[in-house]
């Protein structure tokens, strides 16, 4: 089954094929933005019982790749909290106001600046996790009967 699948693969059938990925039989790609999945498939014994002949019985699962999520939380982590020095450091350069409002409470641009910038982090995450999880499973809807199919004939 495995070596029917490399074939396809290798045709350009099945997308990013890796045989003994993830603890699986095998591991394909779920097409998804901006977080990557991949679709492992688990192989268990199918007896008689179960309704057919005994056999083997592929159970899928999305595993979500870990490096862009890594990407983007050290990316926002490096974007915001500089972004408040250099934030405090123009406002008092260009408006004289402001250099004597925060030199007795330089915490003051903190205050409206995190909030104003990192308040909407969470809310942004939940979108893109919910975002890239539908269109990843309905990236494994369409790779599992491709699979399906390569395995079939």
């Amino acid at each position: 089954m495995v070596a029917r699948l490399e074939r396809q693969a290798r045709r350009g059938r099945i997308a990013d094929f890796e045989p003994g990925a993830f603890g699986g039989l095998f591991a394909v790609e779920a097409f998804a933005t901006p977080f990557d999945y991949r679709v492992v498939a688990h192989a268990e014994r199918a007896s008689v019982g179960d309704g057919g002949a005994a056999g083997t019985r592929l159970r899928f699962a999305l595993v979500r790749l870990k490096k862009i999520p890594w990407i983007f939380g050290v990316t926002l982590a490096l974007t915001v909290w500089p972004g408040v020095w250099l934030t405090h450091s123009l406002l008092q350069t260009y408006f004289s106001w402001y250099n004597a409002w925060t030199t007795s409470m330089p915490w003051l641009t903190y205050a409206w600046y995190l909030p104003l910038t990192a308040g909407p982090i969470p809310w942004m995450w939940r979108t893109w996790t919910r975002k890239s999880r539908a269109m990843a499973e309905a990236s494994a809807a369409e790779t599992i009967e491709m699979v399906e199919d390569a395995i079939r004939g």
